[in-house]
């Protein structure tokens, strides 16, 4: 079992500098992978607030016409009076669509 075993063919004189040399590398590439990091995390974030500030935008004209009634009442296109009684899904959609 001995014999498979790898044999050391380096000097315990040059590995310290190796090592040294070694860890200079990788830590330049740490460096190198966190800035990569850190640079893809804040275009996802951009692109997402890009993607929200687009959204909101073309919602505006809905929000200045309904105002907060868009999210509050069940079918803000209708009149307080029509609301009550009758307010169908279809209705709805056609109103957002049409």
């Amino acid at each position: 079992m001995t014999a498979s075993a790898i044999p050391a063919t380096e000097t315990s004189g040059s590995l310290p500098s190796d090592r040294s040399a070694a860890l200079g590398r990788l830590k330049l590439r740490d460096a190198g992978f966190r800035f990569m990091t850190f640079g893809s995390a804040s275009l996802v974030l951009i692109l997402l607030l890009g993607v929200a500030i687009t959204l909101f935008i073309g919602a505006w004209p809905a929000f200045q016409h309904f105002g907060l009634d868009f999210f509050i009442r069940a079918c803000p296109h209708l009149s307080q009076a029509s609301a009550q009684t009758s307010c169908r899904p279809a209705e709805k959609l056609r109103a957002v669509f049409s």
